[in-house]
């Protein structure tokens, strides 16, 4: 017994579950897990979820925002950040930033001495009751990365 119905096997029911089912225009992202919108933080996905993204969104992948430090770039605690994979972005971006163990949610500013090396680059948050995180110099200890350009979110709805 396969345990389908019989419009199925004639082709008039779709056998594969609606919510697996591809949608025109429309492609799956996957969400690695959430970042902090604040102090760094990563809970990492289990690799199986996805989101499905409108075709014309160019990303690679997804993390869900904890917390309110970008609340003045309009996102919030459980929104959705879509990413483009990239390992610099310019002054002003918003970047999901690895920071040891940690990722964070922030837009990226560098500190040029006269020659124009970088001194240090400063994670800036949105939400004026957050400080910078400052990343760089003789003494720094942490090891910082940039995952990905933020290049669209969807807002969750507050009920």
């Amino acid at each position: 017994k396969l345990g389908l119905p019989v419009s199925a096997l004639s082709g008039e029911e779709a056998i594969m579950p609606p919510e697996l089912m591809p949608v025109s225009g429309m492609r799956r992202v996957p969400i690695l897990g959430s970042a902090a919108c604040g102090e760094p933080i990563y809970k990492p996905g289990d690799g199986t979820e996805f989101l499905s993204v409108d075709s014309s969104v160019s990303c690679d992948f997804a993390l869900i925002a904890h917390g309110d430090s970008m609340i003045g770039d309009r996102i919030h605690d459980g929104d959705v950040v879509y990413f483009c994979s990239v390992s610099d972005v310019r002054d002003g971006e918003i970047a999901a930033v690895a920071i040891d163990d940690g990722v964070s949610i922030k837009r990226i500013k560098r500190l040029r001495a006269p020659d124009g090396s970088v001194i240090f680059t400063q994670l800036l948050s949105s939400n004026p009751a957050y400080d910078s995180i400052d990343i760089g110099g003789p003494d720094e200890t942490r090891i910082a990365r940039i995952l990905g350009r933020a290049v669209s979110f969807s807002a969750k709805l507050n009920t």
